[in-house]
């Protein structure tokens, strides 16, 4: 539910900007994340902004990885919003760091 409202946020405000946002879900699942090998819940999708610059039509493609689980009864939530372009150069070190991390709530 919170990933719904999340992504919905997004496009609300792009829209309230005037601009034209496009979003497309792409996966659904669970990973384990940390070293303590937590299984958490993840979604990945991109919202593509268009808008206007000096006349010019521009576009923009952002892709999104929200995840999150429970710990000692308490919500973690890790977010990766990177260009489309440099996803996957970005993703890669964003797993190292999600299997080599320790959580502490």
């Amino acid at each position: 539910m919170e990933i719904n409202i999340t992504y919905q946020e997004i496009l609300k405000e792009c829209i309230s900007r005037g601009y034209n946002a496009t979003f497309s879900y792409l996966e659904n699942g669970t990973m384990d994340v940390s070293s303590q090998h937590y299984k958490a819940d993840y979604s990945i999708y991109i919202i593509k902004i268009d808008y206007l610059q000096d006349s010019t039509l521009m576009s923009n493609s952002r892709k999104y990885i929200y995840i999150s689980y429970m710990n000692m009864q308490r919500l973690v939530q890790i977010t990766l919003a990177v260009n489309e372009e440099y996803y996957n150069e970005s993703r890669q070190i964003f797993d190292s760091f999600l299997t080599s991390m320790r959580v502490k709530t």
